[in-house]
């Protein structure tokens, strides 16, 4: 939180689904609204790929990959301080602006949709010249 105040945005607000693993950080810069999904789900697949389940274990699959979840779902929102600490460091430090650093998380607040939403779809268009 100290971060985004250091950067001097207008509001600020976090969005948790508790127990899901799932949560949104939404703020105004410039009154242009930002927001960013997390979830724990690749953290859990990563985690899987890392150590899967074998009959060594002394639990069941359901029990391994259930311990692994709560895992996930307490280190997402590290991994999501840490990517904000270093983005805002960056941004500080003049390697990046603001507005590049956020472009894919800016939204439109009445549809509810990111600038990456819209986007990434046709960044394969964008690339080629076709648009």
């Amino acid at each position: 939180m100290a971060m985004v105040r250091l950067f001097m945005v207008d509001s600020f607000s976090f969005h948790e689904k508790p127990g899901s693993g799932e949560f949104i950080v939404q703020f105004q810069y410039k009154g242009l609204p930002v927001s960013l999904p997390f979830s724990s789900d690749g953290v859990f697949q990563a985690y899987l790929r890392a150590e899967p389940w074998n009959s060594r274990r002394k639990c069941s699959v359901s029990q391994y990959e259930e311990k692994l979840r709560d895992q996930a779902n307490r280190s997402i929102y590290r991994l999501a301080e840490d990517w904000l600490k270093a983005t805002f460091c960056a941004i500080e430090f003049g390697l990046i602006s603001f507005e590049e650093a956020f472009l894919g998380s800016f939204y439109d607040q009445q549809s509810g949709k990111r600038l990456a939403d819209v986007m990434v779809p046709k960044l394969q268009e964008y690339v080629g010249g076709q648009l």
